[in-house]
């Protein structure tokens, strides 16, 4: 069994890496249908969820997309050499004048996932091919998002509040 881990850790580390359109990746779920024994392995898991994720930023489904990209990381599956690279993806979002796509929880919960992987001892490792621009160019995303975000809940609470008073008028 640990064989078999160390083996699938390999290979979806390889598909991460190097072959996100291979015919492999986009045959793991019926790979995974198939023989339900690979359903145990977080990192055949997160493949296939960040396959899903994938679609939804294809069909411009960003609503969906965020949603999936948190709960991926609240369940903590996504693999720590790859988590960076991943939030980079979505600096436009986090930008976005039109929507607020991350609200105030999830966006504490990705920087202070960001400030782990940096303080980490492994950090070199986990931040290997990214530079110190796209760091800060992400952290700043998160922090104009927690403003916003925080604005936004502000906003739906107020909302909240004048329709209350309308009621009992």
């Amino acid at each position: 069994m640990s064989k078999d881990t160390a083996r699938i850790a390999q290979l979806s580390n390889h598909l991460l890496n190097h072959k996100l359109n291979s015919l492999l990746f986009t045959d793991l779920d019926s790979i995974i249908k198939n023989d339900q024994s690979f359903s145990n392995y977080k990192e055949l898991d997160f493949l296939i969820k960040y396959k899903h994720l994938i679609h939804f930023f294809k069909k411009r489904e960003f609503e969906n997309y965020s949603e999936y990209f948190c709960e991926m990381f609240r369940n903590q599956i996504v693999p720590r050499s790859f988590s960076i690279r991943l939030m980079l993806d979505i600096i436009p979002l986090l930008e976005s004048l039109n929507k607020v796509y991350f609200n105030l929880d999830d966006t504490m919960m990705l920087t202070n996932y960001l400030e782990d992987i940096q303080s980490s001892h492994l950090a070199d490792q986990y931040l290997q091919g990214i530079s110190v621009q796209n760091l800060q160019s992400l952290r700043l995303a998160l922090s104009r998002n927690i403003a916003k975000s925080f604005k936004h809940n502000q906003q739906q609470l107020q909302n909240q509040h004048t329709q209350q008073l309308k009621l009992s008028i």
